[in-house]
């Protein structure tokens, strides 16, 4: 992964999951990128940065994250990308989305993951499951079943965002 400055202040904290992370920079022609407010840390998490900028009306009572991180391997039959992340406040929880990786901007949003956070202090939550949706699974070629997990992260928002 790449890294062109440090980490924002508020942001998505996550690892993704570090053992889909580590196996694919373990392969031969294994490559990781993170670009346009994604930052990569040294235990493979990656920061998402806050992006006060959408709209409210599209969140709701959630958050928006910018950045795109790209995963590719095996001669190019490998390719994995999460973009601007958002968690978005549904009828049965929370639900973490991702830009389309295959639609232009302002493409349909894909649902990743179904989530369960608690907030952990003032502006500050960590989520206690991440569970792949089918659209998600679909996403690692179904290599991982709907509901498998992926790792936990933490967020940091400004108070009152």
């Amino acid at each position: 992964m790449t890294d062109e400055q440090g980490p924002p202040e508020f942001g998505l904290t996550w690892p993704i999951k570090r053992s889909f992370v580590t196996y694919v920079l373990g392969m031969p022609d294994g490559r990781a990128g993170a670009v346009e407010g994604a930052f990569p840390l040294p235990d493979l998490s990656v920061v998402f940065e806050h992006d006060p900028s959408v709209d409210a009306a599209a969140l709701g009572d959630g958050w928006a994250f910018r950045g795109d991180v790209r995963f590719a391997g095996h001669f190019g039959m490998l390719f994995v990308r999460i973009a601007d992340p958002w968690l978005v406040r549904t009828d049965d929880g929370v639900l973490l989305t991702i830009a389309d990786p295959d639609a232009q901007d302002d493409g349909p949003r894909v649902p990743l993951a179904t989530v369960t956070v608690a907030q952990t202090g003032a502006g500050e939550w960590a989520s206690t499951a991440v569970a792949l949706t089918a659209q998600g699974s679909e996403l690692f070629n179904s290599v991982y079943p709907v509901g498998d997990p992926l790792d936990p992260f933490t967020l940091r928002v400004p108070v009152g965002a």
